[in-house]
């Protein structure tokens, strides 16, 4: 639920920053944003987005996997929009410590199976 929870919120950051003007307010100085530029960003947030929508399927099957998919978009929206009007500037940062903490989430769980799985064998 939590790394699906975080898919969430990172993939509300990352479509947002492929809009041009939270674009150019995060990652440039220059008033310039090409589409090749945030191509990236709208692919990595559907990406995740697709991602969490699995995640919480399979946890809760369809019914209650949409309501805690729609609950958790509608918070990650409500943190996301508080950011993008306050804090900025530290969005790049807030989204790097997104992907580490999914990244060191999703280890420890499969570092967990791996040890149950040689507890049982042994």
């Amino acid at each position: 639920m939590y790394i699906a929870s975080l898919l969430v919120f990172m993939s509300c950051i990352l479509l947002s920053l492929s809009i041009k003007r939270h674009y150019v307010s995060t990652i440039t100085q220059s008033k310039i944003s090409s589409k090749y530029s945030t191509m990236p960003f709208r692919l990595c947030g559907f990406l995740c987005l697709t991602f969490s929508f699995i995640l919480l399927f399979n946890l809760y099957d369809l019914t209650l996997g949409l309501v805690y998919l729609a609950a958790t978009f509608t918070a990650a929206s409500l943190i996301q929009t508080l950011l993008l009007s306050y804090l900025a500037n530290w969005i790049n940062k807030i989204l790097l410590v997104l992907a580490l903490i999914i990244i060191a989430l999703t280890l420890h769980k499969k570092l967990y199976h791996v040890q149950m799985l040689v507890a049982h064998l042994g």
